[in-house]
């Protein structure tokens, strides 16, 4: 009876060479459920006449530490870390990193994250390699800065460290973004040839981008995308996204006719009126599942690993019943799919919690969302 019970498992296990036995997916199986520390992006918090250089206050770092031992208590096992990279280097060949007091934050990050058994993605996550124009004029630089990142995080452990190339790549050809990640894996995988590297597609890492990218040529990739459907509920007042197509708000989730507001008039003639006529449908579990089931039939397709990078709803116009709602939604569509994500954000405007990171600042809304 052990003999045939063996057979049978071995007879429905991956041969040599699929998705099971792969580097790659064995480290995405690990991602679980994870979480996007936004800090070290903010570059807005810097002066505009010295490059935003001085937006990082190297005394917080040492708050953060506290945030991770409570991510790892809440089940977190991924921390996405964001960092604008852009804003520490050289605008002038050979492009070096002139901020390199700031890599102390990413160190500290590591460190910590080790101490928890976390897994930290390092996300390049502002740039200029955007446009038809502007990709190829970038790319020398943004291959030079993942060239002095990766020799710095060269000796850290593969199974822990991930690197994502570049955050949301957007106004360009499918075809431009692809070759320059294909540069960017090129001049990285020179320097760490184990490490899992993250990739999207163009216009904005969304789902559609990620299609037409396809598969590229390395087995130790994990793909991604990123998810704020419906857009209309997700971003509702966010003016960052388009002062009048983001102006419609106090949209419930999910479509609900009795609380829906009427259009507002400046969003007429734009994509906010185009999404405020399709909420009844975008805001349903049926056509939220179909979409996040196209990552599902690529990753099957082509036999790759892909995860949600960024997914969540801003906190400023909707309710918080609206976004318990939500937030439980996209969870158990994401759990059903069999794919690992990392939550947008922490800590700022899209934030799980009522003030700073806390157990006491937690709503029950979404514990529950959540099942901590």
């Amino acid at each position: 009876m052990k003999r045939n019970l063996l057979f049978i498992l071995l007879s429905l296990a991956p041969a040599a060479g699929a998705q099971g036995q792969s580097i790659a997916w064995t480290r995405f199986h690990a991602l679980g459920k994870g979480m996007n520390l936004s800090w070290l992006e903010n570059y807005g918090k810097g002066t505009p006449s010295k490059d935003y250089r001085d937006y990082l206050d190297l005394g917080s770092i040492g708050d953060k530490k506290q945030g991770i031992a409570l991510m790892h208590k809440l089940g977190f096992k991924t921390i996405r870390l964001p960092v604008s990279f852009d804003h520490w280097t050289s605008r002038q060949p050979p492009y070096p990193i002139i901020s390199v007091q700031n890599f102390a934050a990413i160190d500290s990050i590591l460190k910590w994250a080790h101490r928890f058994h976390m897994h930290v993605i390092i996300d390049d996550h502002h740039g200029h390699l955007d446009g038809p124009n502007d990709a190829y004029q970038e790319l020398p630089r943004l291959i030079a800065i993942w060239q002095q990142v990766a020799t710095r995080y060269r000796n850290t452990d593969p199974s822990e460290v991930f690197f994502e190339l570049y955050n949301e790549p957007h106004n360009m050809a499918d075809s431009t973004w692809k070759h320059c990640a294909l540069e960017l894996i090129r001049a990285v995988r020179s320097i760490v040839p184990h490490h899992t590297l993250i990739v999207g597609g163009e216009d904005w890492n969304n789902l559609d981008g990620l299609l037409k990218m396809g598969v590229l040529p390395d087995p130790n990739i994990i793909y991604t995308f990123h998810f704020y459907e419906p857009f209309l509920f997700t971003h509702q007042g966010a003016q960052w996204a388009g002062k009048n197509e983001t102006s419609n708000t106090g949209i419930p989730f999910p479509y609900d006719p009795t609380a829906m507001p009427p259009l507002n008039p400046l969003s007429k003639g734009t994509w906010g009126e185009t999404n405020y006529e399709s909420y009844p449908l975008k805001s349903s579990v049926s056509w939220l599942s179909a979409q996040i089931q196209q990552a599902v039939d690529f990753s099957n397709q082509h036999g790759v690993p892909v995860f949600c990078g960024e997914w969540g709803s801003y906190d400023h116009y909707a309710d918080s019943s609206s976004r318990f709602r939500y937030t439980a939604t996209i969870l158990n569509i994401l759990n059903r799919a069999g794919l690992p994500f990392c939550y947008w954000e922490w800590d700022g405007s899209f934030s799980i919690f009522n003030g700073t990171p806390s157990l006491d600042h937690l709503p029950e809304g979404m514990r529950k969302a959540f099942r901590f």
